[in-house]
């Protein structure tokens, strides 16, 4: 969850093979933010992008490499 208990706090995900991507929407339905997970199966890492989206514009707003220790 991001932010508050608002409706923009709660992402949906459709699955596909090697990615999760979280959408978040604003109170009018658009998108302002997304998280997504990207699989590789060479190096058994996750990326994690998280983007705010502003005018239907994706921004950089993280990134990270998730591995297992």
């Amino acid at each position: 969850m991001y932010g508050g208990l608002t409706a923009e706090s709660i992402g949906l995900a459709a699955a596909k093979e090697n990615e999760l991507a979280f959408v978040f929407t604003d109170e009018h339905g658009e998108t302002s933010f997304t998280n997504t997970f990207i699989y590789d199966p060479k190096t058994d890492t996750w990326d994690d992008r998280l983007d705010n989206v502003v005018k239907g514009g994706a921004q950089p707003f993280a990134r990270f490499k998730l591995t297992k220790q």
